[in-house]
């Protein structure tokens, strides 16, 4: 089952070429959506919807329904994608996926990003 979830980042990028309608779905720990080790923690996937990994539910109002949706998260062993994917199903959704690789394999295939609004300015601040 878990297999037939799966999408892979090349997979993934050859769809988005072709035009298909894809509903992106981010998702990051919450304690990592701004953590400054993480060189991608300014950037999230263009044109997806960033969640911290523990509010899907919360969202379901803005995950539509009737399209398809690639789940795409920072965890370790997609394991956070695949839970979401799971509670996803059990409010109705059909058509979901999951990036084999998450974010790293999206950056990977060289995937569009865009930044995140509303973060610090990537500045450091030395307290004396």
């Amino acid at each position: 089952m878990t297999e037939e979830l799966m999408i892979s980042a090349e997979a993934l990028k050859e769809y988005l070429h072709q035009g298909q309608t894809l509903f992106l779905l981010e998702l990051r720990h919450p304690e990592d959506l701004y953590h400054e080790e993480h060189e991608w923690s300014l950037f999230k996937v263009r044109g997806g919807l960033l969640l911290q990994s523990d509010t899907v539910e919360r969202h379901l109002t803005e995950i539509p329904p009737d399209q398809a949706i690639v789940i795409i998260s920072d965890g370790p062993g997609d394991v956070i994608s695949i839970e979401a994917s799971r509670q996803l199903q059990k409010h109705g959704w059909k058509n979901i996926r999951v990036l084999e690789g998450g974010f790293k394999a999206y950056l990977e295939e060289s995937l569009p990003v865009e930044p995140i609004k509303n973060v610090l300015p990537a500045t450091k601040v030395m307290n004396l």
